[in-house]
């Protein structure tokens, strides 16, 4: 590391050293502590630089773990390489024909893709311990050679090693892209925790009160926060330990003692009712023909399982509003609240109603029966503290049926609006730079499109992206409301090589996405259209994006001017350009 002094830390690594460290991702935000590994010691810091955090240390002072060394001689945690005075001695560099800084850039590049060549793939571990401000640094290698076996990924538990490969490009290891930073958070036992905020939000609120709901726009993370807790809730957790003294066999795992753990996933719709849901009569083939048969749903399915000691249940409920959901509870909407949850170990706890049909019997497929054994349900349901229920809905759906009253105040309601940082970070967008105001007095954040067009690349488009769907949705919240803002999965998959392909696959996905959308959503209100593609009422305003067309002469006594919305993949590169910062 002797071309830099720093790593660069975003996306959800980033967030966690604004959570650790308290610092708010703003320039010059800065944090000073020290390294730290088995023998040695470092001064450090993170800061906040552009658009990212750096773990930094000072120049030509590498943290040990960092340093490149020519020969390891018997120490092997670090990467062998030499230094820049090395290669002088070694006559490599004359330090005359090439400045010092050109000569690193060459000799650095040549020796990474020596390293990777030989099977090196270096991964540098930041580990943060509770209550201790230190940063203890570890290398590790991915296929190491024989003589480096003691420093592969595989002394690291599998979580981490788990993570670290999603992490990797497509291509894995042989590619000159660096895999993304990793980021994950253990609790003060050792066990890990949900990998982002919002999921880890949802998480928290679920252990306040046992049903949540997910609400707001379509296309804003709601179905995938219901996948990682969900995933997360059913995971076989381990217990991790670090042993900052140790640089070989530092890592253990255990298992850690949980719950046996259900989950069941249900999407309402119209025709979505109590008998699905709760407890109905439902037919059954025979020998002689077609009977019935009183089935529970997966409500009081998950209920009888969770019922039994050592036992929880999560039930996950998409489209939330698209059944009625107060049909759909019926009568178990009077046990849903937490303070009515039954406790297995406090008999005659909580809150209960006499089940339908209490002269048959009724019993739980195999897999929901306590202790695998009893699957028959009891006269009286009570639903346990430990059976959670977590919804989401689209708020702007306005053609179903809505919330009741009741079923509103028994959930805790986190609304998901669109998420600008993410799908910055998703796109690798460029920061704004501080460019000289116009009197001379100082400097001024500017963003990155405001360049001119010559000088962008794809970093810049993405940016544009970003506040392009920034600046749609402030029009819309003012029109129609919050609810109907544009989520960040309309331009979650622009992508490209250059300036001019991700620029095209932009204009692509905002056509389809964001005018396919804006024109359901605005049916016959073309005045509100024009106002979110930031058009002017006057028929005479126009722009790259739309124009008023005026009704021919023949019909201008029945008929009033009408949008027309510019198809901006037929546009050239510079002129969609020119239309998508109009909408910014």
């Amino acid at each position: 590391m002797y071309t830099k002094n720093y790593f660069q830390v975003g996306g959800e690594a980033g967030r966690l050293v604004s959570d650790v460290f308290g610092l708010e991702p703003v320039e010059g935000a800065r944090a000073d502590f020290e390294y730290v590994w088995p023998g040695g010691s470092e001064p450090g810091f993170v800061n906040f630089s552009r658009d990212r955090f750096h773990f930094s240390w000072g120049y030509g002072k590498a943290p040990y773990p960092f340093a490149f060394q020519d020969p390891p001689e018997d120490d092997r945690h670090r990467l062998p390489g030499f230094t820049l005075e090395n290669a002088l001695d070694r006559g490599s560099w004359d330090g005359e024909t090439e400045t010092p800084g050109d000569a690193r850039q060459r000799i650095s590049d040549g020796q990474w893709t020596a390293l990777r060549e030989e099977g090196f793939n270096p991964w540098w571990v930041f580990v943060r311990l509770h209550d201790d401000p230190r940063i203890h640094l570890r290398l590790y290698l991915a296929n190491p050679p024989a003589e480096y076996e003691d420093l592969s990924v595989e002394q690291l538990p599998s979580l981490i090693q788990k993570r670290m490969q999603e992490a990797l490009p497509p291509e894995g290891y042989a590619t000159t892209k660096a895999g993304k930073p990793v980021a994950l958070r253990f609790d003060r036992r050792g066990e890990a925790l949900l990998e982002s905020r919002l999921s880890r939000e949802v998480w928290r609120a679920l252990q306040d009160n046992r049903n949540v709901l997910l609400s707001g726009p379509p296309g804003t993370g709601k179905t995938v926060a219901l996948e990682q807790v969900s995933r997360f809730f059913t995971s076989d957790p381990k217990v991790l330990h670090f042993d900052p003294e140790l640089v070989v066999g530092a890592w253990s795992e255990d298992a850690a003692p949980q719950f046996r753990s259900l989950r069941r996933a249900v999407v309402f719709h119209p025709s979505y009712g109590y008998e699905d849901f709760v407890l109905g009569v439902l037919p059954e083939p025979t020998k002689t023909g077609v009977g019935v048969r009183v089935r529970p749903g997966p409500l009081l399915s998950l209920a009888h399982f969770a019922s039994a000691p050592g036992c929880r249940a999560l039930l996950t409920l998409d489209e939330f509003n698209r059944g009625s959901a107060a049909a759909i509870f019926g009568d178990m909407l009077a046990l849903l609240d937490t303070d009515k949850r039954f406790d297995p170990a406090r008999e005659g706890s909580g809150a209960r109603v006499d089940r339908g049909y209490p002269g048959l019997t009724v019993e739980v497929a195999p897999p929901y029966a306590k202790d695998g054994k009893s699957a028959s349900l009891s006269d009286q349901i009570a639903l346990p503290d430990q059976l959670y229920l977590l919804a989401a809905m689209n708020s702007s759906d306005r053609s179903v049926a809505p919330l009741d009253a009741a079923m509103r105040r028994r959930f805790s309601i986190i609304f998901i609006g669109p998420d600008y940082e993410v799908l910055g970070e998703h796109l690798d967008a460029a920061p704004p730079e501080l460019m000289p105001l116009e009197n001379g007095d100082g400097e001024a954040e500017q963003e990155a499109w405001k360049k001119p067009f010559e000088d962008w690349g794809v970093r810049e488009v993405a940016a544009l992206a970003v506040d392009v769907l920034r600046g749609i949705n402030a029009r819309i919240e003012f029109i129609s409301g919050r609810d109907f803002s544009l989520g960040q999965a309309q331009f979650w998959h622009v992508s490209g090589d250059s300036r001019d392909a991700v620029l095209q696959s932009l204009c692509e996905a905002f056509d389809r996405n964001i005018v396919g959308t804006l024109r359901l959503t605005y049916l016959d209100h073309d005045e509100a259209l024009a106002a979110v593609l930031g058009l002017g009422g006057e028929t005479s305003s126009r722009s790259r994006v739309a124009r008023w067309i005026e009704p021919p002469h023949a019909l201008q006594d029945l008929s009033t001017p009408r949008l027309d919305v510019v198809p901006l993949a037929e546009l050239t590169p510079a002129h969609q350009a020119e239309a998508l910062r109009s909408l910014c």
